[in-house]
């Protein structure tokens, strides 16, 4: 009933986010429309002006902007190509991350972590400055300050990265619940 970026907006909107800032990419007139047409300032989007260089580049000018509010106590970095992930996973996860003020925090299922990745502030805005490579390569560094949210939900396992991934998700998971059919 909805874009993909209007039901991670609405997602967000219903777990009460302080902010909602989407990243990106320069010159994307139909993303910038359809942020406007959901309702949401342009002032409140993050441009990143170098997607060629990868998600954590856009990562990382979010944490270099300047607009957050000073009250966050926590970041949350999701992918728009997870739509999947069910409003009961979303606010598990931010439960499990507001006992842990001074660690990165992530769902784990079925061996690596996954995104959504929540941060503290402080380690939130030391991505300004890595040199890290990819936030896989960040988030290793920072191996002493992480904390795993066990969770087996097959919906954090899907990117859909193409037609064809969506497609192949809607087919494989209820539109009710967003459990495996």
């Amino acid at each position: 009933g909805t874009t993909i970026l209007g039901h991670i907006n609405s997602q967000w909107k219903l777990l009460q986010a302080a902010q909602i800032i989407p990243v990106f990419r320069a010159n994307d007139a139909e993303l910038d429309a359809e942020w406007a047409r959901l309702g949401n300032s342009l002032d409140s989007r993050i441009i990143n002006e170098q997607p060629g260089a990868g998600m954590f580049s856009s990562v990382q000018a979010a944490a270099r902007w300047t607009s957050w509010k000073s009250e966050i106590t926590h970041f949350l970095v999701t992918l728009g190509d997870q739509p999947q992930i069910s409003s009961a996973v979303l606010g598990s996860l931010v439960q499990f991350a507001s006992d842990s003020t001074a660690t990165i925090v992530q769902p784990q299922t079925n061996g690596p972590p996954k995104h959504p990745v929540i941060f503290p502030p402080q380690i939130f805005y030391s991505l300004r400055s890595s040199s890290a490579s990819t936030l896989r390569d960040f988030l290793e560094e920072q191996q002493s300050k992480r904390r795993f949210m066990d969770c087996e939900d097959a919906s954090l396992e899907v990117d859909l990265d193409t037609a064809e991934d969506y497609a192949n998700a809607r087919q494989r998971f209820d539109s009710d619940s967003m459990r495996l059919a």
